[in-house]
């Protein structure tokens, strides 16, 4: 039995050259709007036109959320309905709403809160190619394996901006990503305490990923 499935990516979907134009015709877009001045004290065309493109904290992950709920909005108006979610990074926020788990307004106050937490940890995300040997003696986890090389995996590296530094100096062949912070670094657990639990909803078994 074929299925539809939505992918939701993480940080880095949106950039500098993104309008606002066409998402306004989700259905969302004006109850995005009036959370975000109620809630936030937020103007969402102000807040779009300043940041996006950035990737600055707190705002950019709320952005990414934005943006891909109105986008899925707009293809299930175009006929499209998804039978499978899956999300990666923030994209799970957005995943997770359209799997039914999350309010809306409870998704734009938690992709706002990470952000708040994203504040804290100034850094820098890397990414090239490594052999397995140099795996496994890296003193932390990539943050994600993107694709196999020969010999090796193509990974992404996520940490403070002086840790990253070094490793570039020790590996020139690997890239600078634009985003200014560290997504994926196990610091973010020592601020947990600053995310506001929310009860889930229940959602079918295999819609969510």
């Amino acid at each position: 039995m074929k299925k539809t499935v939505f992918l939701y990516s993480g940080e880095g979907t949106h950039s500098g050259e993104t309008r606002f134009k066409l998402l306004k015709h989700s259905r969302h877009w004006v109850q995005i709007e009036n959370i975000l001045r109620t809630k936030m004290n937020l103007e969402l065309e102000q807040l779009w036109n300043r940041e996006i493109g950035k990737h600055r904290c707190p705002y950019s992950p709320l952005l990414t959320v934005v943006s891909q709920i109105c986008l899925v909005d707009i293809w299930r108006q175009w006929g499209y309905h998804p039978d499978v979610v899956i999300g990666h990074s923030t994209g799970e926020l957005a995943a997770a709403y359209q799997a039914g788990f999350f309010s809306l307004e409870e998704v734009l106050l938690l992709a706002y809160r990470i952000g708040e937490v994203a504040s804290n940890l100034e850094g820098a995300m890397i990414h090239g190619r490594l052999s397995d040997a140099e795996i496994a003696d890296l003193p932390v986890s990539p943050s994600s394996f993107n694709f196999n090389v020969e010999n090796g995996k193509h990974v992404t590296l996520s940490g403070y901006a002086g840790d990253m530094e070094e490793f570039l100096q020790e590996h020139p062949d690997f890239v600078r990503m634009k985003l200014s912070h560290p997504w994926h670094h196990p610091d973010y657990r020592r601020f947990s305490d600053q995310l506001t639990g929310i009860t889930s909803g229940v959602v079918p078994e295999n819609k969510f990923v």
